[in-house]
């Protein structure tokens, strides 16, 4: 099983070694920068989330990429039919590999609609872009989960929100993969973009709403967005290092998903990331987690 970041590396390679794609004279994992050399192929993380559990301790991991093309040149035309045609060389190129090799463990590929997004005037040019979402399909060895009954109930969505913090912080100083490279944790509040530590987790309570259950009990369902952070630069290293930590984010969460039976259950919903900026200018990637955690309270219905 390979890491994300390795999975985004390796498809990047792939583009890279293939001479149908030899014009590009810059193959990007994130963003780029304008002093880049045109053309210029980019591969930008867009989304995770867990396709489908299997048995034997597998399960089916979903991993989405934007590939993002730019040429430049002086023939509006001429630029969207070659971009366009640059972009289906692409879905060829990781079809004919995927299923010659069983690359990397994924099973299958699948690609969104082919956007040409138009084109931008720099200098004396013009510079046509094109957009192409895929998804990998990839067999993960499953982490381990701890879903039980709890042994506490009604705990409320401040407590649940307390214990998460606590136990990530925890892991912040050692002995759980790179974790211990977080410079901060922060709850409930996060801190602005231009005075954060980079990189650094935030976590965010969304909603807590109720559903009737069993047994006079009602499953009090609590959403937390879990924001991991890292810096932008030109440098491919903070996205990569950002996508080694999601991943050990996401095993400690599954590891602690119970936290402490505080609850029952965790559902994890999966994983975007996000370019993002503030008015100073500042910039960073973000990894934000969508999870949910089931608790069992005491109904009160009809008293």
């Amino acid at each position: 099983m390979s890491s994300s970041s390795e999975q985004l590396t390796n498809i990047r390679d792939l583009f890279q070694r293939d001479s149908r794609l030899s014009s590009f004279k810059t193959f990007k994992r994130g963003i780029f920068y304008p002093s880049a050399v045109f053309p210029v192929l980019a591969i930008l993380p867009m989304a995770q989330r867990v396709h489908k559990i299997f048995t034997n301790n597998l399960y089916y991991y979903a991993r989405q990429y934007s590939l993002q093309l730019y040429i430049k040149g002086l023939n509006v035309k001429e630029i969207k039919n070659e971009i366009i045609n640059l972009a289906e060389v692409c879905k060829m190129v990781m079809q004919e590999y995927t299923k010659k090799y069983n690359y990397e463990r994924i099973y299958n590929i699948s690609f969104g609609a082919t956007n040409f997004s138009g084109t931008e005037v720099v200098g004396s040019e013009f510079v046509g872009i094109v957009t192409q979402d895929f998804t990998m399909f990839s067999h993960e060895d499953r982490p381990t989960i701890r879903d039980r009954v709890a042994l506490t109930l009604d705990t409320k969505i401040n407590t649940l929100g307390e214990k998460l913090f606590s136990l990530i912080e925890r892991a912040t100083k050692g002995g759980y993969g790179r974790l211990h490279k977080l410079k901060s944790v922060h709850y409930p509040i996060a801190a602005i973009l231009s005075d954060m530590e980079f990189p650094s987790v935030a976590i965010v309570p969304v909603t807590d709403t109720k559903d009737r259950y069993a047994q006079q009990l009602d499953n009090s369902e609590n959403a937390f967005q879990i924001q991991l952070w890292s810096k932008v630069s030109d440098k491919e290293l903070n996205l990569l290092y950002l996508l080694d930590l999601a991943d050990d984010l996401r095993s400690l969460l599954y590891k602690i998903s119970t936290l402490k039976d505080l609850c029952w259950k965790m559902d994890f919903n999966g994983i975007s990331f996000q370019y993002i900026s503030d008015e100073d200018t500042m910039q960073a990637y973000m990894a934000m987690f969508d999870i949910v955690f089931h608790v069992f309270e005491n109904s009160r219905r009809g008293v």
